[in-house]
């Protein structure tokens, strides 16, 4: 289909590192490349900081992830009781509901609010400034909800407004089992 033009780039999404790396290889094969992948990435699910980010930096592939505002979750809007696909579906409320998820959510909207800033517009923001990311994918049911996601691309985030956002939320572990050789 690419050779023919009626595919012009080829992405992945939800593939763990092993099985871009399985995809580039029978890409290569057939004399072409994956381009793209796009894994979830936001404050409350940091996984691909592991292994996807840095093949990223190494395979030079583009990353467009999805879900910074973790379902909605760091929106802010379930904070004080609001509804919702994490209250309402079942799937949701186990991948997002974890107490210190929830935690960060509350934590990312007071730092937001001391920026005067929307939670929204800070979380899409600091999954973008990541060194790795291509770009985000966003999406809203409304667009009065859009909007905090789109001024994230007029956000310069500072190195210790970084670092404070970086701390709401633990980091994953590294993939070695050498931690002496993470920390150094």
């Amino acid at each position: 289909m690419q050779q023919t033009g009626a595919v012009q780039h080829i992405g992945v999404s939800n593939f763990a590192a092993w099985q871009v790396m399985k995809a580039l290889g029978v890409a290569r094969h057939f004399g072409t490349t994956i381009d793209i992948f796009q894994p979830v990435y936001s404050l409350v699910k940091r996984q691909v900081e592991v292994k996807l980010l840095p093949m990223k930096i190494s395979e030079n592939i583009n990353v467009a992830y999805y879900s910074p505002l973790g379902s909605g979750l760091l929106t802010g809007k379930y904070i004080n009781g609001g509804v919702g696909r994490l209250v309402s579906d079942t799937r949701y409320a186990a991948r997002y509901g974890q107490d210190w998820m929830n935690e960060v959510a509350a934590n990312l909207a007071k730092l937001a609010n001391e920026m005067d800033m929307d939670p929204a517009t800070l979380a899409v923001a600091w999954a973008a400034h990541h060194p790795a990311v291509t770009a985000p994918i966003i999406s809203a049911r409304k667009v009065q909800q859009l909007m905090p996601s789109l001024k994230a691309n007029k956000i310069t985030l500072t190195a210790g407004i970084y670092a404070r956002m970086e701390a709401l939320s633990p980091r994953p572990a590294p993939a070695t089992d050498r931690l002496e050789e993470a920390c150094s």
